[in-house]
C-alpha cells in the first residue's frame, strides 16, 4: 500500500517545547467534521502544545487542515470521491425517502474503504515504529472511527481526549454511564426533547431502530483493531476511558439533560464573535433594501443546483412572494437562468456566510441546520427556516424549534405555501422569533468563560493531571443491565417482603385456629 508521509511546520516543534506532545488523529471523510478537529488542533498549537495531526485521507484534496500544527499525512493509493460529490449522492440529500434505508448502499461502501485504510495503517510496522520514537503524551480524536483508539493504544498513548462536532450522540453517552441507547451512533434522535407528542415519541422510538437494522455496521476499524492491536478491543470501553468529552453544541440551546462531568461544551468555538466587514460584492444588495436581506444556504455538501424541481420552484414562488425582501441564494450553477427574471434574488457560487449572518439588516436564515450553519446563527442572534436533509440536522433544528428561534420544514412537506408562510411569521413581531434569537445570543456572549477558553482550560488541566486517576468516571458505566437498575436488590427486597408476609399471615393464622381448637376440646 503506497503511503506518501508530509511533515509540515517544524519550526512549531522546536518553539514549543514547553507544552505536551499531542497526537491528533483526524480522518479526511467529512468535510465539515474534519474541519472541526483541524480547528482545535491550531487552538492547541497556539496555545503552547507541540502538535501532530495525522490525517488518514481517503481522497486527495486542497483542503486546509491546520494552520499550524505539524501535519502526517497517511495517502491511501485508492483516491476516493468526497463524501456526497457524486450526482447519485445528491439525489440522496434532497429525496424525502426513508432515509436509514435509502444511504445503506452509500455508507456501506464508505464504512469498508475505511476499515480499509485502518487495515493498512494498523499492519504497517514501519509506521508504527516511526511514530513511537515521538513518545506522544495525550491524544485527540472524534471517536465516530475508532481506528484513533487502535493507534493510540498502538503507540502507547494511554491519555486522551475525545471530541464531537455534534450533539451528544446516544454511544457516548452510555458509554460514560449517562442515559442514552448504546446503539445509536449519530445523534439523530430526540431522546431528550421534552414536548414530544406520542406519536412523535413513537416515531423517534422506532427511527434509530430501524436505522441500526439496515446500517448494521461493527464499528470503524474494531475488525482491524482487535486483528492488529487488541483482540479485546471494546470501543465502548474506549470512548468511556476518554478524560474528557468536548461537545460542539451550546448548552442555552440543546435539549436540557443529565450530564457528567467530563463533558465539556465548547459550541461556538469555531465562530469568529468579532463582526466582520460586508465583502463590497453583497452591500448592493443590503443598501438597496429597506425592509432587509434573507439568506438562503444549504451548506458545502447539498447543492441547490440539484434540488428537484418542485423544491426550486418552491422556492422560486417564496422570492416573488416577498419581493420586498432581497434574497441571497447559494446556487452553485451560473449557467441556470432559474429566478433570474426577480430583481430582488442574488444567486452566488460561494457566500461569506458569517459576515452576512453578522449584518444587522439580514433578517432570517433558510438553512439544512448543519451544526456549524446553526451556531453561527444562534451567535448572531438570527431565527431560522429549516429544512433539514440528513444526519444529525433534524435534530439540530429542532433543539431550535424547542426554544422559539425556527421554524422546521421537513423535506416531504416544502411548497410554495410552506415557505411563505414560514417567511411571513419569521418577519411578524408579534410572534418575536427574531427577538428570541437576539436575546439567546446576548446570553451566550455573556458567559463567564468563552468556547475557546474552556477548551484550553480543561484540555491543560486534563493534561497536567494525566496520570492521575480518573475523579470523573462513572463507575455505574461498567456495571451489568441488573445491577444497573439495582434488579438483584429489588428481587431481595421483593422476596424479604413476600417471605415477611408469608410469616406473618402464618402466625396470625396459628393464632386464630388455637382458640377455635381449645373450645372444641372443652365442648368435647
Amino acid at each position: 500500500m503506497e503511503k506518501v508521509l508530509l511533515y509540515l511546520g517544524v519550526s512549531f516543534l522546536i518553539q514549543h517545547v514547553s507544552g505536551a506532545k499531542v497526537f491528533v488523529y483526524n480522518p479526511h471523510f467529512a468535510h465539515s467534521h474534519f474541519n472541526f478537529l483541524g480547528k482545535l488542533a491550531d487552538i492547541l498549537q497556539e496555545d503552547g502544545h507541540n502538535v501532530t495531526v495525522f490525517i488518514p485521507e481517503l481522497h486527495i484534496t486542497a483542503s486546509t487542515v491546520s494552520k499550524n500544527a505539524s501535519i502526517l499525512v497517511h495517502r491511501w493509493k485508492k483516491n476516493r470521491d468526497t463524501l456526497f460529490a457524486k450526482p447519485d449522492h445528491q439525489k440522496l440529500i434532497w429525496g424525502t425517502g426513508i432515509e436509514a434505508i435509502d444511504f445503506v448502499t452509500f455508507t456501506e461502501d464508505l464504512l469498508t474503504d475505511l476499515d480499509k485504510v485502518c487495515d493498512t495503517i494498523l499492519s504497517d510496522s514501519e509506521l508504527l515504529s516511526s511514530l513511537r520514537k515521538e513518545k506522544f503524551d495525550f491524544g485527540l480524536l472524534e471517536p465516530v472511527d475508532n481506528c484513533g483508539f487502535g493507534l493510540f493504544k498502538a503507540l502507547g498513548i494511554d491519555n486522551y481526549a475525545i471530541e464531537t462536532p455534534m450533539a451528544v450522540s446516544g454511544i457516548i453517552a452510555s458509554s460514560h454511564g449517562l442515559s442514552g441507547r448504546s446503539f445509536i451512533q449519530f445523534p439523530q434522535d430526540l431522546d431528550n426533547h421534552p414536548d414530544l407528542t406520542f406519536l412523535q415519541r413513537l416515531e423517534n422510538f422506532f427511527h434509530p431502530i430501524l436505522f441500526r437494522i439496515f446500517n448494521n455496521h461493527g464499528g470503524i476499524g474494531v475488525r482491524a483493531i482487535k486483528s492488529h492491536v487488541d483482540p479485546d478491543f471494546d470501543s465502548s470501553e474506549a470512548k468511556g476511558n476518554a478524560r474528557v468529552v468536548f461537545v460542539n453544541s451550546e448548552e442555552h440551546i440543546d435539549f436540557p439533560r443529565p450530564i457528567s462531568h467530563k463533558f465539556v461544551y465548547i459550541g461556538g468555538i469555531t465562530v469568529d464573535s468579532t463582526r466582520k466587514s460586508l465583502p463590497s460584492e453583497y452591500e448592493p444588495i443590503f443598501n438597496s433594501t429597506s425592509k432587509g436581506v434573507v439568506l438562503v444556504s444549504f451548506g458545502s455538501l447539498a447543492l441547490s443546483k440539484d434540488m428537484p424541481t418542485d423544491f426550486k420552484n418552491a422556492f422560486v414562488s417564496l422570492f416573488q412572494n416577498f419581493p420586498e425582501i432581497n434574497f441571497i441564494w447559494k446556487y452553485e450553477d451560473f449557467s441556470d437562468t432559474i429566478a433570474d427574471h426577480l430583481p430582488n434574488v442574488f444567486k452566488f457560487k460561494w457566500i461569506d456566510q458569517k459576515s452576512i449572518l453578522s449584518h444587522p439588516k439580514l433578517l432570517a436564515f433558510v438553512s439544512h441546520g448543519g451544526m456549524n450553519s446553526v451556531l453561527e446563527a444562534v451567535h448572531s442572534g438570527i431565527p431560522l427556516l429549516a429544512v433539514p436533509l440528513f444526519g444529525d440536522q433534524h435534530r439540530n433544528v429542532k433543539m431550535l424549534e424547542f426554544r422559539n428561534t425556527a421554524i422546521v420544514i421537513e423535506k416531504s412537506r416544502v411548497s410554495p405555501s410552506s415557505l411563505s408562510n414560514a417567511v411571513g411569521k419569521l418577519m411578524d413581531p408579534k410572534i418575536g422569533y427574531r427577538v428570541r434569537a437576539q436575546k439567546i445570543a446576548a446570553i451566550i456572549r455573556s458567559k463567564p468563560l468563552s468556547a475557546r477558553e474552556r477548551f484550553t482550560k480543561y484540555f491543560n488541566h486534563i493534561v497536567d493531571h494525566r496520570n492521575e486517576p480518573d475523579f470523573f468516571e462513572i463507575k455505574e458505566r461498567k456495571f451489568n443491565f441488573i445491577r444497573f437498575y439495582n434488579l438483584d436488590l429489588y428481587s431481595f427486597i421483593g422476596f424479604c417482603s413476600v417471605s415477611f408476609t408469608y410469616v406473618i399471615y402464618s402466625v396470625l393464622k396459628i393464632i386464630k385456629i388455637t382458640p377455635a381448637l381449645r373450645s372444641k376440646n372443652k365442648v368435647q
